[in-house]
């Protein structure tokens, strides 16, 4: 029920809502599942952290995926934009795999670049810390590890890319 106001952050939080409801019930819904996705990551990474333990790897990976914060984004940038994918196309596996591929790079990136300063604030989601206490790595070690999970990621991604590039973008 919230109106826009003279504030930007208002106006903007009323045209985004206006323009997912517009999409109609199942792109709402869509975007309020993602939404559900992200908090409820953002709970376990919390109750994670609140215990000063640092979670598994196969624990890490799926929740770092939601907490990125990419799917979200995803589902805004096709209601504002206007795309409309049908439902062979949202199935698509090659879709499916770049938006989790584009998700991991992204995470892995900024735990990669970030991993100094979370030490130093005592921070226990990162992919480096994990990789270190998963892999009984040094610090170094699991900067190398994650660096080169994630060169391996960025291979498929661009892989995955220039498959559909040349074979065409059917159902994507």
């Amino acid at each position: 029920g919230a109106r826009a106001g003279e504030d930007a952050l208002q106006r903007a939080c009323v045209d985004l809502r206006e323009r997912i409801a517009a999409t109609g019930r199942e792109g709402h819904a869509r975007f309020v599942r993602r939404l559900r996705e992200l908090f409820a990551a953002f709970v376990v990474e919390s109750q994670t952290r609140a215990a000063g333990t640092i979670p598994g790897l196969a624990a890490y990976l799926p929740l770092r995926e939601q907490t990125v914060g990419l799917h979200v984004e995803f589902e805004l940038g096709e209601r504002v934009v206007g795309i409309e994918l049908t439902a062979a196309e949202r199935g698509c596996a090659a879709r499916v795999e770049l938006a989790r591929l584009a998700s991991a790079l992204v995470g892995w990136a900024n735990d990669i670049y970030t991993h100094e300063k979370e030490i130093r604030a005592g921070e226990t989601h990162n992919l480096v810390f994990v990789l270190a206490q998963a892999e009984g790595l040094s610090l170094a070690g699991a900067v190398a590890r994650a660096v080169a999970m994630h060169d391996a990621a960025l291979g498929r991604f661009m892989a995955l890319v220039e498959e559909l590039r040349v074979g065409g973008s059917a159902g994507l």
